[in-house]
This record gives C-alpha cells, structure tokens and sequence, in this order.
C-alpha cells in the first residue's frame, strides 16, 4: 500500500476509486483517499495490487497454468500506475472520483496481457497507419425484479420501441441514470425498450476506444447501482433467458485521417461507400473467426449466437441489413459507419474493440473486396458459412493459426487461452438442470 496514503487524513482528503479491468470485464482496485489539491494536477502514482487480478475466473477462484502468476511466484504484486489529472466524478456515488490506470510490473513495464494494455497497442498500431478510430459501444441488458430470481419485470408482453404508460414507470430510473452519466462526463444519446420483455438499450456516444471502454464499464457500473435503489437487477448476460431474445454490444466505428475526415464515406461512390470502408469490412468478417473468443469469452456467450437473434449471421455485410454481422448506415460524412452486431453484453470492452480494431487495421492493409452486400435474411442463405458456435470451437479456431500471436502477441495468447480452457473445464464438470431433467428416467 502506498505509505502517503495510509497517512492521508480522510478529513482532509476526497475518496478517489483507483481501477483496472480484469480478464472478464470487472472493474478491480482500491478505494482510496487523496489530497484535495492533488485532483485534477498531472503526476503519476502507482499503488500495489495482488497479481492475482490476472489470474482468476469470473468468481475470483484463482486459475492454474499462468506463467505471470501464481503460487509459484508467491503471487506477487502488480501496480496500477494512475494520475489524478484524470480523475472524473461518479456521480451516482457521493464524494468520489475515478481513475483508470494502467497495470504495470514491478519496474514500471506495463504487463501486456492486462485489458487495457492490450487495446492500447492496437490503438496504436491503426494510428500509426495514419487512422484514428472513432467508436461507440450499445448496449442490452434486462432489468429484472429484485425479490425475483429469474422472472423479467414486465412478464406478459413486449414494448419494443414503445412509448407507453408501462415504459414511462421507468423514467426515474433513467432520468437519475442520464443525469448521474452526465455529470460523470459519460453522454447517454438515446434510451428504448427492446424486444425482450424488460430489456432495454442504451446508447452512448462517440469517442477514442480507450475512453469509450471505460465509459462502458463506467455505464455498466452505474446502471447496476442506481438500478438497486429502484428495486431492479440489471443483467448483463449474453443470453440469461432461453425463451428471451439475447443481449448485444453492438461496436460502432469510423476512421478518421489526419484532417479528421471520415474515410470511410465517399460521395462518388455507391451507397456512398468509399472502398477503404469495404476493406474494413472484409477485415472484420474475416478475422472475426480468429477473434471470436474477445467478442464472446464464456459458454454462455455462445447461447446468443446460436440462437441467431439480430447478431450477425457469419462472414455477411449489408446496407441497413440487421440480419448481417457488418452493417453499414448512415448517409452522411457525420454519420457513416459500419455496425458489427456481434458482441454481446458481456464482452469486455477492451477486449472487443482490440479486435475490432486489429481486424480494421488488416482489412486496409489486406485491401481485399467483400462479396456484394447481402440482400434479405442472412439467416435463411444457405451459403453463409457460421462461425463457430461454442466456446470449445472457438478456442480451437484460436488456436489452430497464427493471427492473434502474429497481431497481439504470443504472451498474450498463451494468457487467454489459459483462462478460456479453465472456463470450458469448470462448465464440463457441472450437471446442468437441463440434462436432469431431460435424462433422468
């Protein structure tokens, strides 16, 4: 623990919320106090933390086989490296600021395989081709009665869309959710009920792929919270109910050059689609096969995909098309920009938009052409070749070439694959209800 802080009188100090990202998305650090005068000035401090953040399961239950830690490093310390100037206020939490940070080794390196670290490289590596992306996240997710465990809040019917006196009941809710955002520096653009009986979507606006991330686990964090005071659960499952549709993530982005103009919009060319914005096209569909574990990371994930509710429908693109993987909107240099619908709520942010960006970086530099853009129903073309549809398939794709050791790195591929088989493994051990019911004579 940092010695100037034990000492810090709280009296005189603010509580300051210190984090990182673990591997499945959840923010992780400390609570602390800090000097007043401290706040919005730039100076780097660190503060210790167990290596074990890296090495756990979404339960925390520590995972074997990780070279970085363990019990044979004697579970060493990291440290989150953070700086007050950028500290920002969670308003939905009295007296309290935030900092992300970045997690680093015990000689200020930072470690490679950490969320973060691991988007700030491909953000780098798309801005030294001289693009820089612009990316919004959109998020699903139900809100569920407190006292209920598995029942939605509105169990008879849909309100998809809906403006109507059931949807209005929820307005405090997400009047102190927008205000709350605001005021956190997080711009919420636009709210709706969805397709899921109590499922809602929430759209946050714009901005560079770090910031957006955290704004997302800020989002997540927020809804969570707030949502208890009113008597709800916030569920960001991929798929928490079997007869419920699915909920999504979906990323959006745009590339920006150095005169801030969009590339991927071109007057001249058709459904104002420049080619560069095709080649990125490409690159998502094609590289998706090798990054599906950073888009859906569990064995519930997968359940979405299967279900095939408005999340891609495998290597498909088209203009204004839901049932496609990529879909391309907007009419305008403003608002141009390709949708890639298959991620779930629960992807971890940092996690997506590294893929996200790593296969937009490829499809430039591969410069091939999709097909045509799909027409119709995604689902129903029986030439559409999936993707793999279980995370033990996914992982056997991730594994079975090279890309992610090629563009993210070798360490980082041995880490993931580490958590991910532990997933599987756990999963395989447990007799579900399901197959009670269905085999038990």
């Amino acid at each position: 623990m940092n010695i100037q802080t034990k000492s810090q009188k709280h009296e005189d100090g603010i509580k300051v919320i210190v984090a990182v990202p673990d591997v499945s998305g959840k923010l992780i650090g400390y609570r602390m106090f800090h000097k007043k005068s401290d706040v919005g000035h730039e100076g780097e401090k660190k503060v210790g933390i167990c290596s074990s953040v890296l090495a756990w399961d979404v339960e925390q239950n520590p995972i074997e086989g990780i070279d970085l830690t363990g019990f044979h490093t004697g579970w060493q310390d990291f440290f989150i490296h953070y700086d007050l100037k950028f500290a920002r206020p969670l308003n939905w939490l009295e007296d309290t600021l935030f900092v992300m940070g970045h997690l680093c080794d015990h000689s200020g390196k930072k470690v490679d395989v950490s969320p973060s670290n691991v988007l700030d490289e491909q953000i780098k590596k798309l801005n030294d081709t001289g693009y820089e992306a612009l990316v919004a996240t959109e998020l699903e997710f139900y809100l569920i009665d407190e006292d209920s465990e598995n029942k939605t809040l509105n169990s008879h019917k849909r309100h998809d869309y809906r403006i109507d006196r059931h949807t209005n009941n929820y307005t405090p809710f997400f009047n102190e959710l927008c205000e709350s955002l605001s005021k956190s520096g997080i711009k919420v653009e636009s709210w709706q009920s969805e397709w899921g009986i109590g499922q809602w979507e929430v759209n946050l606006s714009p901005g560079k792929p770090n910031e957006v991330a955290e704004s997302h686990l800020l989002f997540k964090l927020a809804v969570t919270d707030i949502a208890s005071k009113y008597g709800y659960k916030a569920n960001f499952m991929a798929k928490p109910f079997s007869d419920q549709v699915g909920s999504s993530c979906h990323v959006h982005i745009s590339l920006q050059n150095s005169k801030n103009k969009n590339v991927f919009y071109a007057e001249a060319e058709k459904f104002n689609i420049s080619t560069l914005a095709q080649f990125a096209v490409q690159g998502l569909l094609h590289y998706t096969r090798d990054l599906l574990t950073l888009y859906a990371g569990n064995i519930n994930s997968y359940k979405r995909l299967v279900a095939k509710e408005f999340c891609g429908n495998g290597e498909t693109w088209g203009i204004d098309n839901r049932t496609t993987t990529c879909r391309v909107i907007g009419d305008n240099p403003d608002s141009l920009h390709i949708e890639f619908r298959l991620p779930g709520a629960d992807a971890n942010p940092y996690f997506a938009l590294a893929g996200v960006l790593t296969s937009v970086r490829k499809g430039l530099e591969d410069s091939v052409m999709p097909q045509e853009p799909l027409i119709g129903d995604a689902a129903s073309n029986s030439s559409v070749k999936d993707y793999p549809l279980s995370l033990t398939s996914a992982v056997n794709c991730l594994t079975e070439n090279s890309f992610v050791k090629n563009e993210i790195g070798a360490n980082f591929l041995d880490f993931y694959l580490t958590h991910l088989r532990h997933e599987q493994d756990e999963f395989d051990k447990i007799v579900t209800e399901w197959e009670f019911k269905r085999y038990c004579e």
